[in-house]
């Protein structure tokens, strides 16, 4: 066996050291590149169950969700919301325009005890808020939520309006 002046064990420390530079760069560059990246989008539906799941054990607590993209594939509605939640049915759950109101693509559809809110357009990038309580203090929550956020906002709840004990949610959409 033949060894060169540097010896065999030369080279593969070398790769070695290539490989440890390549890593330290990667970790210093990767959190600059995601942040050039557009920010994901999620579904419309999937952050309004995970809204209610999390909200509906605050009463009078509002909270929004991330970004999320409206498409006319992408709409809200109110009976598949509740039902993928296991919380509320259809009934307890209200759909609101929020900042849309005068938006003529978006719709809410009423029909057989469910509600739908539909978009109309290409693509529209909102926010989703929502507040549960019980239906006599829903109502106070909402005003004193918009007052406070300088709107008003219209309500739409299949079954009639809240009232008495049960626990009843608002979706609200926001602009981003």
């Amino acid at each position: 066996m033949r060894f060169n002046s540097k010896g065999q064990a030369f080279d593969v420390f070398k790769l070695l050291i290539a490989a440890v530079i390549a890593i330290a760069m990667l970790a210093i560059l990767l959190p600059i590149v995601k942040n050039l990246l557009p920010p994901g989008y999620s579904d419309p539906t999937s952050e309004a169950e995970n809204l209610i799941k999390n909200n509906i054990k605050y009463p009078s607590n509002y909270s929004e969700s991330k970004e999320v993209v409206f498409t006319t594939e992408k709409n809200l509605n109110a009976k598949a919301i509740a039902g993928a939640g296991d919380v509320l049915n259809s009934n307890q759950l209200c759909l609101s325009k929020g900042d849309f109101e005068e938006d003529q693509d978006f719709e809410l559809q009423e029909a057989s005890n469910n509600v739908i809110l539909r978009y109309k357009g290409s693509t529209q990038r909102a926010k989703i808020g929502v507040i549960c309580d019980d239906g006599e203090s829903l109502s106070t929550d909402l005003q004193d939520y918009a007052q406070n956020v300088g709107a008003s906002y219209d309500m739409t709840c299949v079954g009639g309006e809240p009232s008495g004990a049960k626990t009843y949610c608002v979706l609200i959409l926001r602009y981003v």
